[in-house]
């Protein structure tokens, strides 16, 4: 697609729905019809048909066409429009149909024009900003045959209304007769010159001209001898040989099936999927990443105080050797002298709670994490026909929210049953009611475990907002923090019926986990980065944010996997460099940065300390290391006369 391009919707697909011109699918064929239309019917009725990417099916995933406009106006249903809105859209639709009416009648370009004029529904009439739009063309239930009369009825029913004709679009040669049979100028175009020297080519040579026909009243010559004479055989005998070609092209098509069905080959491949050498791999680096987790808090136990106000302090401790290299001398041991390593404090090796981690906030205020990370995520709720769905989002501006692509397009095996989402709505803490939200964006979905992500605007919404971490070093035993709405959580709430309704200000509570960072991964075919981690996501909490201790989202919660050998589950989350490239390529900038993680923690209140009480005159002090009773436990002695 050389043109700006921006999507629209997709469509799961079964081939036999789609129509086909010469054996291959119309829709297939855009540039020609968008070409024929231009040309025929004018720019405006060539820009009524989305423009198709089709993917065929491999076995496991169905074919799947995604639809693209070539404005980045807002695109919706007809159906969702009425009033004044629709009328006018629906007679500029009119007027554009009118125009390729007439081109119906191109006896090279019609049948492809007619068969575009066929769409699965009239759900498949859309409109983006004030223009009509088509998609899902060139396509027929397979439920209806292809006959005339069913064709008939099935157009009546969808595009019918606004291009009234007596009969349905041709789709073949043969159906290039009555009301679209092409004018005698166009069904027989005058011969060229190359067209008849190819004539006289085929003639044959020694052919004499045509005798001239004899004077009236002469008899005719009687017929001449036949006389045999050596040569080839006449044109009209067959030869022995002519089957042998279509036996040869039957042979080798026979041998190329025979190796498509062999173990491992296929003509589309299946759906990537992560292969298990990679989940071995990552949990192998998780597992990595636990001993090393293990062995410095035992390095800090060993020097441990237990204060008086009951908090473990640690001593702080060097890296160990795999966060940093040492130095070596010249006999290749480390120099202990010149190490140089940086050091670890105690609050690295066991996070603070989270409300005394402080957090920088709008306006030069600081506030704790879990008040910030609440302000900024956010419910999705969105609307299919005859169904709701929910996942989270967090913000990225004052409007700008950010979501997973299958959380308002519904998950990929599900897409052809829901259709495209009716409205979206967000909910958070403070908005009072659920906020209609428009899609800006969305990446697809077109390969497993790729990018999936999606950018709406939050009308009305002044939301605080999040900032990204754009670096790829490593995060490795980070402290995170994944938020969302898990749905378990809210599946048996009394108010479920609330939190569905935009209208209602009912939002459940947001449920958080705590984790460290295990390994940051490359997973799928398209090498998408990803971290692991190991704190809880489930269904739900697709979209969310993850966060680490300085308050910036470092991952996108999308999905788990569950190990098979060893049944460990696997949390991912897409990495933020990955949110940002999309969100660059639209045009969007949000706040990021790379500064390392320094978290703010509020100091724990020293323990305060009652005064020692003077001793009574004639009193002496105990000696050193002399035992005394403690005053808090012991009971008071009578002072003796």
């Amino acid at each position: 697609m050389a043109r700006d391009t921006y999507f629209v919707t997709k469509t799961d697909v079964s081939e036999v729905d789609l129509l086909d011109i010469g054996g291959t699918p119309v829709v297939e064929h855009y540039e020609a019809l968008r070409a024929a239309l231009t040309r025929l019917a004018g720019p405006e009725t060539a820009a009524l048909f989305a423009e198709p990417i089709y993917r065929r099916g491999n076995g496991e995933a169905p074919a799947s066409i995604s639809w693209y406009a070539h404005l980045p106006d807002d695109a919706r249903p007809l159906s969702a429009i009425e009033g004044e809105d629709r009328a006018r859209i629906e007679q500029s639709l009119k007027k554009r149909l009118s125009a390729a009416q007439e081109a119906l009648k191109d006896g090279q370009s019609g049948p492809l024009i007619g068969a575009a004029l066929h769409i699965r529904s009239d759900a498949d009439i859309w409109v983006l900003g004030d223009r009509p739009l088509i998609v899902n063309w060139g396509m027929l239930p397979s439920e209806i045959d292809r006959s005339p009369a069913s064709r008939r009825s099935h157009f009546a029913h969808t595009l019918g209304p606004y291009l009234p004709i007596d009969v349905a679009p041709p789709i073949s040669a043969e159906d290039m007769t009555g009301p679209f049979a092409p004018s005698a100028q166009a069904a027989t175009p005058p011969p060229s010159e190359t067209s008849e020297q190819l004539r006289s080519a085929v003639q044959t040579p020694s052919a004499p001209p045509p005798a001239a026909a004899p004077p009236t009243g002469t008899p005719p010559p009687p017929p001449p001898t036949a006389v045999a004479v050596e040569g080839p055989p006449p044109a009209g005998r067959p030869s022995r040989w002519r089957w042998l070609p279509l036996i040869l092209l039957l042979l080798i098509t026979g041998g190329v099936l025979v190796v498509l069905l062999l173990p491992g080959v296929l003509l589309y491949p299946p759906e990537p999927r992560i292969s298990d050498q990679e989940i071995v791999s990552i949990a192998e680096e998780n597992n990595d990443a636990l001993r090393e987790r293990r062995d410095r808090l035992q390095r800090a136990l060993d020097g441990a105080v237990c204060r008086a106000d009951g908090q473990l302090e640690f001593p702080s401790l060097p890296r160990l050797p795999s966060d940093s290299a040492a130095r070596t001398d010249g006999e290749g041991e480390a120099s202990i002298g010149e190490q140089q390593e940086e050091v670890v404090d105690s609050e690295t090796l066991v996070p603070p709670r989270p409300e005394r981690i402080e957090v920088p906030s709008d306006g030069g205020d600081s506030t704790n994490l879990i008040d910030f990370i609440e302000d900024r995520t956010a419910l999705v709720i969105v609307e299919f026909a005859g169904s709701k769905g929910s996942g989270t989002g967090f913000f990225i501006g004052e409007d700008l929210l950010v979501t997973n692509d299958h959380v308002v397009m519904g998950p990929p095996a599900e897409q052809a049953k829901l259709g495209p989402p009716q409205a979206v709505y967000v909910k958070t803490s403070d908005s009072g009611r659920g906020l209609p939200a428009e899609i800006l964006a969305t990446s697809g979905q077109g390969t497993a475990f790729g990018p999936d992500f999606a950018l709406l605007r939050v009308k009305g919404a002044n939301a605080p907002y999040f900032p990204l971490w754009n670096s790829t070093d490593s995060i490795k035993l980070q402290q995170v923090i994944a938020a969302g709405f898990p749905g378990a959580y809210f599946a048996i709430d009394a108010d479920r019926a609330k939190i569905y309704d935009p209208a209602s200000p009912e939002v459940p509570d947001m449920v958080m986990t705590r984790g460290t960072v295990n390994a940051q991964q490359e997973v799928g075919p398209g090498e998408t980065l990803a971290v692991v981690h190991s704190a809880d996501i489930s269904s739900g909490n697709s979209g969310g944010p993850l966060v680490d201790q300085c308050g910036r989202v470092v991952g996108v919660n999308t999905f788990g996997l569950q190990d098979a050998t060893t049944k460990r589950f696997l949390n991912f989350s897409l990495h933020t460099t990955e949110l940002i490239d999309f969100l660059e390529s639209g045009g969007t900038v949000a706040e990021s940065t790379a500064e390392r993680c320094e978290p703010q923690v509020a100091a724990v209140p020293p323990v305060k300390r009652s005064e020692p009480e003077e001793a009574p005159a004639g009193e002496e002090e105990p000696a050193a290391g002399e035992a005394q009773p403690d005053a808090a436990t012991s009971p008071p002695t009578e002072e003796s006369e």
